[in-house]
This record gives C-alpha cells, sequence and structure tokens, in this order.
C-alpha cells in the first residue's frame, strides 16, 4: 500500500479502488477514521510511504483549548515520523465548522 488517510467525518467519502468515485486505483492505500486526535493510531501509519491526517476539528470543539489539541496532535506526528522515517507525513489545516462551540465564545468558530 501506498497511502493511508487517517481522518474525522470530513474523510468518509474518500474511497480507495478502481472505478467511479475512487481514487485509490493509481494511488492504493487505505482510510482510517479518527474522529479525535486521540483515536490516531501511529502504528498503523507503518508500511505506507504517504500519510494524511485530517483530525482536530471535534478536539477544538469538544475542549476549547486549541493549544493543548495542537500538542497532542503534535506528540501524534512525532511518534509517526519516528515509527515511519522514510513516510511522508501530511496534516491538513483543521477544517472549518459551522456549528458554534460554546467553549470558543465570544469568538465562535473563528481559530
Amino acid at each position: 500500500p501506498i497511502t493511508i488517510v487517517i481522518g474525522d467525518s470530513n474523510t468518509r467519502f474518500l474511497q480507495f479502488g478502481s472505478g467511479k468515485g475512487t481514487f485509490g486505483d493509481k494511488l492504493p492505500g487505505k482510510r482510517v477514521l479518527a474522529f479525535t486526535i486521540d483515536e490516531i493510531k501511529p502504528e498503523e501509519c507503518s508500511g505506507y510511504q504517504n500519510v494524511f491526517i485530517n483530525c482536530g476539528v471535534n478536539d477544538i470543539r469538544n475542549s476549547g483549548n486549541p493549544d493543548a489539541c495542537a500538542n497532542r496532535l503534535i506528540g501524534k506526528l512525532e511518534k509517526i515520523c519516528r515509527l515511519c522515517p522514510t513516510s511522508r507525513v501530511n496534516v491538513s489545516p483543521i477544517l472549518p465548522t459551522p456549528y458554534p462551540s460554546p467553549a470558543l465564545e465570544p469568538e465562535g468558530n473563528c481559530l
């Protein structure tokens, strides 16, 4: 396998394989759901050339502490880099969400 995508519900429609609606025909791999940073399992990245992480919206929405979330994510990424030193690790920025977070008031979702 070449690519692993680890992500929250924003990745739920990504499908590997061949045929209409998939992108894995030329880029074999798998998608793993991780709704929160703590659900990311660095060991699952072993053996992949490309690692894509798209996670963090739920953590910030639930905790309201972006710094703590960023530190937990950095810890996971450091472990992935140690376990997979030749892999290219890509992290998408946290995507905006239309749902306001009371924990982030008064700014709402402005991160």
